[in-house]
């Protein structure tokens, strides 16, 4: 294996330099208090505060039924099948765990602890860049934050804006993708062309600042032990990566929220949500993938766009988030022979023109006909069908081969067909 002319050959050697690699994507610079304040002084002060959290037993177990039933435990040697099949003996000491840990504002810092499993991407298989980090994290840990998570997004689900369709009951990828789509069918009725502007935050869920995340949520109203609870539970994390039985060095996540956790999400969409106090002008957002757009009629309207792509770049510097330049696009959808080709740019790079675009896994064409998204799904799904085939030409379970196809080729199919085949 080899990071940056760095090579490893033996198991410890290899989880060490997949080590290095996770741990640079993490944020080490410095904040001042002025800045955390500059950043957060965006967010609206909410009217109601909640400062503790008033944890039930039957909460607790509604939450275990939650978790996904995984016979591979985390750091912590528990299996979440063990939490779900057992809760009702565990209930009482769980609930006592919970309850101490609020009451004293401290997250225990043993369930900080989390796994890191290299899976590869693309490209070379010797080349650590090449591979992503999956994260596991403690179950009991998952548990408590699936208690937690209930009432902070029942106190501040009325503060999000409707622009975001992600980590949201009711909202998805194709709930974002009709509010897109809609828009642009309306332009087209008008002979008129839409701009939309693709933007991309590297690392965005791994360079989230702690002490502006704080500040946020003290502005949402969290405060006293819940608000010492969550920087409790942000801070000091540590992370090891993991190949067979083999371990690396500890290392200390100084930025970003717990990959794999579901408070991370919740955390993000709060740090995330002012920006739409920013920008103006119609946008989506999916977690960190924001999209900005606008009917274009005259070339106001396309400086109209150039700005809202200035407030978004200044926020996100102001924010700590880091831009990428070189994957933004902008793709112009018209049925007109000659639209408007207004060369728009982000921090002196202009943004790249397509004809296409994977907007959350559908492929969407300047034309909007989805010829290529069919194409593509048509093939997909048909390896999928080819490898079931391969590996299940001897199964006699009809319901097993059922469960198959349904999990690896109806799914394909019916990804987002609200969006593209609406008449499916």
């Amino acid at each position: 294996m080899e990071l940056n002319g760095i090579t490893a050959s033996s198991t410890p050697e290899i989880c060490q330099l997949f080590a290095d690699k996770f741990a640079s994507v993490y944020n080490n610079e410095i904040i001042t208090d002025a800045q955390v304040r500059r950043a957060a002084s965006n967010v609206p002060l909410s009217g109601q505060t909640m400062s503790g959290l008033d944890i039930r037993a039957d909460a607790i177990a509604r939450a275990a039924s939650k978790l996904k039933s995984s016979f591979n435990p985390g750091p912590d040697g528990i299996p979440s099948v063990f939490l779900k099949e057992h809760i009702s003996h565990l209930l009482a000491p769980l609930h006592r765990l919970f309850e101490m840990s609020i009451s004293s504002g401290i997250f225990p810092s043993c369930w900080k602890i989390a796994f890191m499993f290299p899976v590869h991407k693309k490209g070379s298989k010797r080349d650590v860049n090449n591979y992503r980090g999956i994260a596991a994290l403690s179950s009991i840990s998952k548990l408590f934050e699936l208690v937690v998570m209930e009432p902070v997004i029942s106190h501040c689900k009325q503060l999000l804006f409707s622009y975001q369709h992600g980590f949201l009951a009711g909202r998805s990828t194709t709930t974002n993708l009709l509010c897109l789509t809609s828009y642009i069918i309306e332009s087209m009725k008008e002979h008129v062309q839409t701009d939309v502007i693709y933007t991309d935050l590297s690392a965005a869920f791994d360079k989230l600042d702690h002490d502006i995340a704080i500040a946020k949520l003290d502005r949402f109203g969290l405060s006293g032990n819940i608000l010492r609870w969550f920087r409790s539970y942000l801070s000091n994390r540590q992370l090891m990566v993991s190949i067979g039985d083999f371990r690396s060095e500890r290392f200390h996540a100084s930025s970003g929220v717990p990959q794999g956790s579901h408070l991370g999400p919740v955390i993000f969409l709060l740090y995330f949500n002012d920006v739409h106090l920013i920008i103006e002008g119609p946008r989506l957002s999916y977690a960190d993938d924001l999209k900005m757009f606008l009917k274009i009629r005259t070339l106001a309207d396309c400086q109209f766009l150039q700005q809202q792509i200035e407030l978004f770049t200044n926020w996100c510097l102001l924010n700590r988030m880091t831009v990428n330049p070189t994957k933004w696009s902008v793709i112009t959808f018209s049925r007109r022979k000659k639209p408007v080709l207004f060369d728009y740019s982000m921090l002196g790079v202009t943004i790249e023109r397509v004809n296409y675009i994977k907007d959350l896994g559908v492929i969407l064409d300047s034309q909007l006909t989805y010829h290529q998204h069919v194409s593509y799904t048509v093939n997909k799904a048909s390896r999928a069908l080819g490898f079931i085939f391969r590996v299940a030409k001897n199964f006699s379970d009809i319901h097993c081969l059922k469960s198959l196809y349904c999990s690896l080729v109806r799914s394909i199919l019916e990804y987002c067909s609200a969006v593209w085949s609406p008449a499916y």
